[in-house]
């Protein structure tokens, strides 16, 4: 297959620039012939009209037959005719109608015209002779490259197309029961080549499936192991998930003395219903974990185990242990979320950062969570300089903003369109955050900003986002927020003093005239 398009491509391209070669070269001998020609006929109007002109006065016939004999005799010139105006008429050669090429001479003497001469010259003798000979080239060049290609196609074979068989060969007969087998190739291999680069890699992978062979081996006495690390952990995580309820409580005390909270019931009913959402997933991960498990030690037991149910069964197992993880985290957030509106305040450190920059890192980040969604995220900032702010609370507010577009406001939808704006007016800076999607419902917009409001109760709301978005620009960014419903969506927007924003050496920041 391979020296069949070999060879193809060869007559194909080799053919291509023959027909060019030959068409330029015949088109040069044709024009050379038509050159020729127009010689032949200025050399009869300076050399023959005279004389015929003459002879045809003094009444000699025979000499003027001579001389269109001589005329049509020249190369390329057919005929030759002389007419006068006694309707007398002189030929010599052959009159043809067709591709011909026709010039008429006046025969003067004395000052009077006495006849007129007609040369035609025969264009049909001049094609006939580009057709023959480029026939000639075409089958010269057609053998040539004939030869040539099953040269080539020989040479393709020998260092190629053979080598590539042996190697297909030893891939289909390659099996777990003879990986021992090295990949060699015939011949004298002294220089290493492309060929050589690919049966390297294949004895390379032979090499790691070899390796991956044992390690399924010792499958049995890493399942042990994993049965006693999961135990372990399960136990670890519970003991973990006893002390967050502890730890919740707590902070279920502090939230009631903030006088900005919610009444106690809603607020232990909220409580509740977060922290069983976590424990149920661990219970149903464990569940899942123990039922994988126990089929992977039937096939460890019945001796069918392979590869792929080895992968598999790995696979569960950090699926398992991700969503149990993830369980734990999101309980474990949201102990810190408690005590985040318990102290109205963040610990966070101030730090210098371009906000441009910065907003765009942490927008680019979270918008990872939905990149399956087609959300067009738009960001204007009006100035560059550096500040100095308190960075992970800013992270904060601006991801509590996109999981609560994402979230609540694009539900059911696909597409949306979030705009950013950061800028300075007056004495203050403002960061305000817009969405085109299903707005806030009337009758939670204006206690949005209280613990455990929320319309996904039961699918994985919180509630606490907004509230937290409210502690960190309140108590840690000195500022206010507010939010109000557009036409379509709704718009977050935040204040914050300019004291608050210090340069880099603890001054305050002053940007006019952003």
């Amino acid at each position: 297959m391979l020296a069949k398009k070999v060879l193809l491509s060869i007559l194909f391209f080799s053919s291509c620039l023959t027909l060019l070669t030959t068409l330029s070269q015949l088109y040069n001998d044709y024009l050379n012939d038509i050159e020729n020609i127009k010689k032949n006929f200025i050399s009869i109007e300076s050399s023959h009209l005279a004389s015929l002109s003459a002879n045809l006065w003094d009444f000699n016939e025979l000499i003027v037959h001579q001389q269109l004999k001589g005329i049509v005799n020249l190369p390329g010139i057919s005929f030759a005719q002389i007419t006068t105006p006694l309707l007398q008429k002189f030929e010599s050669g052959t009159q043809v109608t067709h591709n011909v090429e026709s010039h008429q001479y006046p025969l003067i003497y004395l000052g009077d015209e006495i006849g007129v001469l007609t040369i035609t010259a025969n264009l049909e003798q001049i094609y006939n002779r580009l057709w023959s000979k480029a026939a000639v080239i075409f089958i010269g060049q057609f053998i040539k490259t004939l030869i040539i290609a099953s040269i080539i196609i020989g040479i393709v074979y020998f260092f190629v197309s053979r080598h590539l068989n042996a190697i297909a060969n030893y891939s289909n007969r390659l099996t777990l029961e003879n990986l021992a087998e090295p990949l060699l190739l015939q011949g004298n291999r002294r220089e290493k080549d492309e060929l050589d680069v690919l049966v390297d890699s294949i004895n390379s992978m032979r090499k790691k499936l070899i390796e991956d062979n044992e390690k399924l081996q010792a499958a049995k006495i890493y399942e042990q192991t994993i049965n006693e690390t999961l135990e372990q952990q399960v136990k670890q995580r519970t003991i973990d998930l006893e002390n967050t309820v502890v730890s919740l409580k707590d902070t279920q005390d502090a939230l009631v003395l903030a006088e900005k909270m919610a009444s106690l019931g809603r607020l232990v009913a909220g409580l509740s219903h977060e922290i069983s959402t976590p424990l149920g997933i661990c219970v149903t991960s464990s569940s899942s974990l123990h039922h994988a498990v126990s089929l992977f030690t039937d096939l460890i037991k019945e001796n069918r185990i392979s590869r792929s149910k080895l992968t598999s069964f790995i696979e569960t197992l950090n699926h398992s242990i991700n969503i149990t993880d993830k369980a734990l985290t999101r309980a474990t957030e949201l102990t810190s979320n408690f005590k985040l509106i318990a102290v109205h305040q963040s610990h966070d450190t101030p730090a210098e950062c371009d906000m441009d920059k910065y907003i765009r890192e942490v927008v680019s980040t979270v918008s990872t969570l939905f990149k399956k969604n087609n959300y067009e995220i738009n960001i204007n900032i009006s100035f560059c300089q550096p500040v100095k702010t308190y960075l992970g609370t800013w992270s904060q507010i601006i991801t509590n903003l996109l999981m609560n577009s994402h979230i609540h406001g694009f539900e059911a939808f696909h597409k949306g369109i979030i705009d950013i704006e950061f800028y300075q007016e007056q004495e203050h800076f403002v960061f305000r955050y817009r969405d085109n999607g299903r707005g806030i419902r009337e009758d939670i917009i204006n206690n949005i900003f209280e613990p455990f409001i929320t319309t996904r109760r039961g699918e994985g709301g919180s509630g606490l986002g907004m509230n937290i978005l409210y502690n960190l620009v309140s108590t840690v960014l000195k500022g206010k927020v507010s939010v109000r419903n557009l036409e379509q969506g709704c718009v977050f927007e935040i204040v914050i003093p300019e004291s608050e924003f210090l340069s880099s050496s603890s001054q305050k920041l002053s940007i006019h005239n952003a």
